[in-house]
């Protein structure tokens, strides 16, 4: 992994890596983050490393531990994407046609309903939670969800926000 530090906190700072490519460092008052633009699945994603707390320039150390972590993640896209759908899908299709007048049938199957989950952002923060974000296609305009899980452990949960 290869890093280049910025000579003040006006320049960019980068970290390289030789298989997810290169990430850019946004800094904020909390800590930062590494992120950049990658193909999850066939479709692009904002992909974020985050740095919880720090000075001003970062963790190199932490980032690159990091940045390995999501590595395995990336690894394993037909298993995680499976899981985070299946998530969603239990957590919210029943609720689909509650509020529809025409119960006769849903507004949407089983299988548009998964295929309209379409991650656009995943991030990943140095105490091995991460947060998949997907805007619901054909749901509604502003209806997004959130799987939110830890890559220590089995579980995840499914948050609406719309």
């Amino acid at each position: 992994m290869r890093q280049i530090r910025a000579r003040d906190e006006t320049d960019p700072i980068t970290l390289e890596d030789e298989v997810l490519g290169t990430f850019s460092y946004l800094r904020s008052y909390h800590g930062g983050t590494f992120s950049q633009k990658r193909e999850w699945r066939g479709s692009m994603v904002r992909l974020e490393v985050r740095i919880v707390e720090g000075p001003p320039e970062p963790d190199m150390d932490e980032a690159a531990e990091l940045i390995a972590r999501a590595r395995t993640f990336w690894d394993d896209q037909p298993g995680w994407e499976e899981r985070m759908k299946s998530c969603v899908f239990d957590e919210f299709y029943d609720d689909l046609d509650e509020d529809d007048e025409d119960d006769s049938k849903p507004c949407m199957t089983e299988q548009e309903f998964l295929d309209s989950i379409v991650f656009d952002r995943i991030s990943l923060s140095s105490t091995g939670k991460f947060e998949a974000w997907s805007q619901l296609a054909g749901v509604g305009e502003h209806a997004f969800v959130a799987v939110v899980g830890s890559l220590n452990e089995k579980g995840l949960r499914a948050e609406y926000h719309g």
